[in-house]
């Protein structure tokens, strides 16, 4: 998430190795920065220089705007906003290039939050993989399928994920392509976490319940469908923007009390940042990696599977009563 600057020496007309890398450089909006031309412009500059060769620029004024890869991928190093184990599910599939999503408004699908019914003063607000729908399990069973296997020894994927043969660690666009086929098949892979059909079935008399992942939005329509034949018809948003500015958004709408249940910390410190009065709750279904799962934000509840986080949601909407 945050930018920064590499700075590119001129070795010759044109820019030299970042002029081959990135192509030749020409004058951004502002004077002092420059940007890769487009391939189409480059023959076109060449036959309006004069000799064919583009002119040589100042050393001091060859500056490249680039923005860092590793944050596109936090998930296999568990350190992202929406990060941790799994979450190849949020940066190889949500995200097929982080310069792209930094040139464009972030995606967001589903209902409109002025359009959510509203029939309860508090609200129940979800992530789904690991919380709702099983990840873990079922991505360990597609890496067998290719021949790996998961050796949870951190709370990341990245070099956790060997081959079961030579027991060489995937590199990270392997495990890109394998998270993007689990959400293609999460139809016949994904399943409900046990105990959370009923136990939201019963929560749902008591408070307003919404879905919020950070799944790759454009698979939202295969999760509604996956979700609504499993009884889980609440309403789902899947975003690429933070959990904590979406939960900020719909207290403006739900004043009472509000409930916001993860399974990755940071996601949880999201929120208690922009929505301070919500109250957090961690849940990770799969027990692999709780043994090196980073510390909750300060006041976080913790509970190991839906009979605990029913016990604890009761507790905070009874008290709030």
């Amino acid at each position: 998430m945050v930018a920064d600057r590499r700075a590119s020496a001129c070795n010759g007309p044109g820019g030299g190795r970042d002029a081959r890398r990135h192509g030749p450089l020409v004058p951004c909006r502002r004077p002092e920065t420059l940007r890769p031309v487009p391939c189409s412009d480059r023959h076109r500059d060449r036959r309006d220089s004069p000799g064919g060769r583009l002119p040589r620029l100042p050393a001091r004024r060859l500056r490249l705007h680039s923005r860092p890869r590793a944050d596109a991928h936090r998930l296999r190093r568990g350190c992202r906003d929406r990060s941790g184990p799994g979450r190849g599910r949020a940066a190889g599939a949500r995200r097929s290039g982080r310069a792209d999503r930094m040139s464009r408004p972030l995606v967001t699908a589903g209902p409109a939050i002025a359009s959510l019914e509203q029939r309860s003063d508090s609200l129940l607000i979800l992530d789904i993989d690991e919380v709702v729908l099983e990840f873990i399990a079922p991505f360990g069973a597609l890496l067998e399928e290719h021949g790996a296997r998961l050796h949870p020894e951190s709370f990341k994927l990245t070099g956790n994920v060997r081959s079961i043969s030579t027991g060489t660690a995937l590199t990270g666009h392997e495990l890109d392509q394998l998270t993007v086929r689990l959400y293609e098949e999460q139809e016949t892979r994904q399943r409900p976490v046990a105990g959370v059909s009923d136990t939201l079935r019963q929560l749902a008399r008591r408070t307003d319940i919404l879905f919020l992942t950070a799944m790759t939005p454009s698979y939202y329509d295969v999760r509604r469908a996956l979700l609504d034949r499993e009884g889980l018809a609440y309403p789902m948003i899947a975003t690429e923007r933070s959990k904590g500015a979406v939960v900020a958004e719909l207290r403006q709408r739900w004043r009472g009390t509000s409930i916001f249940v993860d399974d990755l910390p940071p996601n949880l410190a999201s929120v208690r940042k922009s929505a301070p009065d919500t109250h957090l709750l961690h849940l990770m279904a799969n027990d692999v990696f709780r043994q090196h799962l980073p510390a909750l934000p300060t006041g976080a509840r913790a509970a190991t599977n839906w009979q605990e986080a029913s016990g604890i949601i009761d507790e905070i909407l009874g008290a709030a009563v």
